[in-house]
């Protein structure tokens, strides 16, 4: 049976003149249970969004993401588990969401840490 996709929506992000140029770093933190180490989830990719709901399971590169912020999961791939992107100085005024897509399985934790620079 192939594993879950999971999608989180992890973070309030404002679209100010500060956050404009910051690069978002998204890195997957799953572990076994009980926290034990690395878990085989992986993080398969992320976006940025508009609202904070969860988008259809064939709708995460649709309209809904930010104007400027054009995201394919494999683009940003690194062998870390993490990816990242810089966030356009073209990105609309107004609150967006940073949203992750794992793959996991139900005896793991689930988790992703994000850093903005």
């Amino acid at each position: 049976m192939p594993a879950p996709i999971l999608t989180i929506a992890l973070n309030n992000l404002s679209a100010t003149t500060a956050a404009h140029g910051s690069t978002v770093q998204v890195t997957d933190v799953t572990t076994l249970a009980p926290n034990t180490g690395p878990s085989n989830a992986t993080l398969m990719d992320f976006f940025i969004q508009t609202t904070n709901t969860q988008p259809p399971s064939t709708g995460y590169f649709d309209s809904k993401n930010v104007p400027g912020i054009a995201i394919n999961g494999a683009a940003y791939t690194r062998a870390d588990g993490s990816r990242s992107l810089t966030i356009p100085a073209s990105t609309a005024p107004g609150n967006s969401f940073i949203v992750a897509r794992l793959r996991a399985y139900p005896t793991v934790f689930k988790g992703v840490a994000i850093t903005i620079t």
